[in-house]
């Protein structure tokens, strides 16, 4: 189903209009395997994933956790350097 036709679908069930910058821009989408510039209101919904999967920086839900364990860890280890520092 295209994302022009499930943002009208949202738009009946949840009785709010779409906000206007999502209808109102044309977003475009280069295609490497149509060799095309789509927009994206009118791609699939499933092919708007597959780009946002291919696109972006998705993580598994075990990555944000060892990221949020590093970024943790790096705290604790700042905090110690700074605690060391003032006594010096």
């Amino acid at each position: 189903m295209k994302i022009r036709k499930l943002l009208k679908i949202q738009e009946a069930i949840e009785g709010r209009a779409t906000p206007c910058d999502m209808i109102e821009n044309d977003y475009w989408y280069y295609s490497e395997s149509k060799d095309t510039m789509l927009k994206l209101l009118d791609m699939d919904l499933i092919h708007l994933i597959r780009v946002a999967r291919k696109e972006l920086i998705l993580m598994t839900e075990e990555e944000v956790e060892r990221l949020n364990e590093e970024s943790e860890n790096l705290a604790v280890t700042k905090a110690e350097r700074q605690m060391t520092a003032g006594r010096g």
